[in-house]
């Protein structure tokens, strides 16, 4: 899985942009789709730092084997 730790990076990055630009472009989120709207927010948040997280601790591996990829 720490190999893959630019997937969530990514797709955090992208899904937070996206709602980020929707409510935006929208204005204010309607009252029945508020709660939707929050939890992709915090999935997002969660991919977001689960990425940077799982990067960090990539590179560090790499750095204590020596080896590169």
């Amino acid at each position: 899985m720490a190999d893959h730790w630019w997937k969530l990076l990514l797709g955090g990055t992208v899904t937070l942009t996206a709602l980020v630009v929707g409510t935006t472009v929208t204005g204010d989120v309607p009252g029945g789709l508020w709660w939707p709207t929050m939890l992709l927010g915090l999935f997002s948040l969660s991919a977001l730092i689960g990425g940077v997280l799982l990067g960090v601790a990539h590179l560090m591996q790499e750095r204590s084997s020596g080896t590169t990829s």
